[in-house]
């Protein structure tokens, strides 16, 4: 599943930035080690992919090949320019895009970019949202998200880094004004001067889940933090080493030409979101959960990439202790290529598996509803 859904949001935008290989790093340049340095050492959820390179025929790894294929890239070009006409016509003038509208796309999706989301802070939900008035000591109505909302994301250090690369001056004369003038509530942003051409500025709101956020360059990158202190942190660690988690997904998930990289903490995104759904489950989720083997579960790691001729994507559920419920099935040995060997070599598609078939139903007999 996660293999159908990674190809297919990659294929759609491919459709819309079209020129060289797909997005998000398929075939993948050389990675950029400062998408690893930028991310916390706590750090609930982290996904981001290396630049593209030009797809090369000679290439062994077949999917390249398929990249490089002329009907292939004139497929996407059409698809392409066909889309572009339509968000052109929808986005009207943007002083910051007036040369190209889909230039930042695609940018973003061709370029080494890391998306994360880092510890959760301690937070207090608003007065005026939760508190009870003098005259009224009713508690908040159960339906009424919007204050229990807010208090999660404020709880939230989330930033996202950009790779310039050869472009960055560029890219730092052209936002400076919009970005300067871009504020809801119709004033000027502070522009805060940094080392050499470097800026960044302060956007403010008068309400919501994030107060103000920052937005601004260091060196060939570009940062969108959702407060000053975590775009300060940002630059910091931009010139330490990777947190522990991050080494430890190349030696658990190694590929050969790394395109993507996703991180989720399951128990630190359950406890982070509890206070907003723990009253809107149904009972019975626990169970629910046990049964699936998912009770347990620490993280989920994702990667994908180019490895010797194929498209290889990997999967990792870090759990605490031994597989629960239906997970317990799938404890043995790993598939081998022996066991595919089924599979005709022209099949268009083919999946292969292995379970304990004695497990699975023990599983289903003793957790079957009553």
């Amino acid at each position: 599943m996660a293999v159908i859904s990674s190809g297919v949001a990659a294929l759609l935008v491919s459709a819309v930035v079209g020129g060289v290989g797909l997005p998000f790093g398929v075939p993948p340049a050389p990675e950029d080690p400062m998408m690893g340095r930028v991310a916390p050492e706590k750090c609930l959820f982290h996904l981001s992919w290396a630049g593209t390179a030009s797809p090369d025929a000679k290439s062994s790894n077949q999917t390249e090949q398929l990249l490089a294929e002329p009907e292939v890239q004139h497929f996407l070009k059409q698809i392409g320019t066909l889309i572009a006409n339509k968000v052109k016509t929808s986005m009207g003038k943007n002083e910051l895009l007036t040369d190209d509208p889909l230039g930042l796309l695609r940018h973003v999706t061709t370029h080494p970019v890391a998306i994360f989301v880092g510890k959760s802070i301690p937070g207090k939900t608003p007065a005026n949202k939760t508190n009870a008035t003098k005259t009224d000591s009713r508690k908040p109505k159960p339906d009424d998200l919007d204050a229990t909302v807010i208090n999660v994301l404020r709880q939230c250090e989330a930033a996202a880094v950009v790779s310039l690369g050869a472009d960055a001056a560029l890219w730092k004369a052209k936002a400076r004004k919009p970005i300067e003038l871009w504020n809801p509530l119709g004033v000027k942003n502070e522009i805060v001067p940094l080392d050499g051409d470097d800026w960044y500025a302060r956007v403010q709101f008068d309400e919501g889940a994030f107060p103000s956020i920052c937005l601004g360059f260091r060196g060939d990158y570009f940062i969108a933090a959702s407060s000053e202190k975590v775009f300060k942190d940002v630059v910091t660690r931009m010139k330490n080493e990777p947190p522990r988690w991050w080494t430890d997904i190349q030696k658990k998930l190694p590929i050969e030409r790394r395109s993507l990289v996703a991180y989720a903490d399951l128990q630190a995104i359950t406890r982070l979101v509890e206070p907003l759904v723990e009253s809107r489950l149904p009972k019975d989720l626990a169970a629910a959960m046990e049964m699936l083997g998912l009770a347990n579960a620490r993280a989920w790691i994702e990667v994908w990439g180019l490895e010797g001729r194929d498209f290889a994507n990997k999967s990792l559920l870090l759990l605490d202790g031994e597989p629960q419920g239906l997970l317990r099935v799938l404890a043995d040995r790993p598939i081998r290529p022996e066991d595919a060997a089924a599979i005709p070599s022209d099949a268009t598609f083919g999946v292969a598996c292995r379970f304990d078939a004695q497990k699975a139903m023990d599983v289903v007999l003793v957790l079957r509803p009553s």
